[in-house]
């Protein structure tokens, strides 16, 4: 299977310390510590997990947790060492599906089989919210998953059909921003692709891969790509960033080429694309109508699977009349919540948070666009008044004539 930690050795021999991930890393930018920069981390977990050279403390286990794993400094790195996947696996060594509790691995246990809660689970994460028991960055429960109004089968579509997409409803959207479910599937059909809804998913498996409960992200990722790899469509869609790069880029590695799904898994890959990305290549075939705002948008760290997807966007809210985008400075930079890192690791997130507020205010945008929900919901908390929203969501509003002036609650 893939994604052993001994199968990136060779990777990690590359490294050649010559400090290109220092600029990228929010970790080490806001700790200023040679421990937490990527190649510090990775030289810590060979001596101390595949070396023996050194004995794994506690400090050694708060290093290999105190990672977003958002990537940028694989992407950066000239040996194109894969630091987020190397971290994932010493996690995997380290935890294993041990990690957490009862609670979270109830948790886990209702992402698998519904990618959300229902039920008394669902009262009972109502109730504790209601308490103050969960952070406010995580959003409210819908009274309905989106999986609950909109069943698998094939949806209607307009005009002529341009193209056939499954379409992948990630646990936050499921459960949570319905409305960007909803908002996705509506832009899709008016601009002619026939969509299918499939059946018996699970979550994508990031958030149990995070914590290196590797046993439960295979088993997430084969029943996933059980369930899609029959569906006869031309593309996988998604409006998740983090579900569109586990299907591009982890599940393929999670699985490894001697997994019998994984040719399916790259078959699957090959086809991923999340939606205004999706969009932006296909070509807009119904035409916006006018929308005074003006917006900004964060690009998500999640996004980089394709290098595409940043300006997708941008290109969309170009075709809209009268939409004003303000460009931020350093619109890539990462926001600090890293999935649910912000739940973990606090203090430093909400420190990582703070510059990239000082960014957003200076543009004065009355909305943020970023594809991440992760991102949606920690950048909203503190901007009260100003509007996160899915990107898909102002080309939803343009193409309806809706006209929304309140921020989200």
């Amino acid at each position: 299977m893939g994604m052993e930690l001994e199968k990136y050795a060779d990777a990690m021999a590359k490294c050649s310390h010559c400090a290109f991930c220092q600029a990228g890393c929010p970790v080490f930018k806001e700790d200023l510590l040679e421990t937490h920069m990527p190649r510090a981390r990775m030289d810590l977990i060979r001596a101390s997990l595949l070396g023996g050279e050194m004995a794994l403390t506690r400090r050694a286990r708060s290093v290999v947790d105190r990672c977003l794993l958002c990537g940028t400094c694989s992407r950066t790195c000239p040996a194109q060492v894969p630091v987020d996947d190397v971290v994932i696996a010493a996690r995997a060594r380290i935890y294993g599906a041990g990690r957490k509790g009862l609670v979270d691995r109830l948790f886990r246990r209702s992402f698998m089989e519904g990618r959300g809660l229902s039920g008394p689970a669902l009262l009972v994460a109502r109730a504790a919210r209601g308490r103050g028991w969960v952070a406010s960055e995580i959003p409210p429960f819908a009274d309905e998953p989106l999986s609950a109004t909109i069943l698998p089968g094939e949806l209607p579509f307009e005009g002529d059909r341009r193209a056939r997409a499954a379409y992948f409803t990630g646990c936050a959207t499921n459960s949570g921003y319905t409305d960007t479910g909803r908002d996705a599937l509506f832009v899709l059909a008016k601009n002619g692709v026939q969509v299918v809804i499939p059946e018996g998913i699970a979550c994508c498996g990031m958030p149990a891969l995070a914590e290196g409960d590797v046993e439960t992200a295979r088993a997430m990722a084969e029943k996933n790509v059980a369930a899609l790899k029959d569906i006869e469509a031309d593309f996988l869609v998604t409006d998740c960033t983090t579900c569109g790069l586990m299907f591009a880029k982890k599940i393929p590695a999670l699985l490894g080429p001697e997994h019998p799904l994984f040719a399916d898994a790259m078959k699957l890959a090959g086809k991923t694309r999340e939606v205004t990305d999706f969009l932006a290549g296909l070509g807009l075939s119904a035409t916006p109508g006018p929308l005074e705002e003006t917006l900004t948008y964060h690009v998500p760290c999640h996004g980089n699977w394709t290098p595409t997807l940043a300006d997708a966007p941008r290109a969309i809210f170009s075709q809209i009349p009268g939409v004003n985008l303000v460009e931020m400075d350093r619109p890539d930079a990462c926001c600090g919540a890293g999935g649910g890192f912000f739940l973990d690791e606090r203090q430093l997130a909400v420190d990582i948070r703070e510059k990239k507020l000082a960014n957003l205010k200076e543009t004065g945008a009355g909305i943020i666009a970023t594809q991440c929900p992760s991102c949606r919901g920690f950048l909203a908390d503190p901007l009260p008044g100003v509007r996160v929203v899915h990107p898909v969501s102002v080309l939803a509003r343009a193409l309806a004539g809706r006209i929304e002036t309140e921020p989200e609650e």
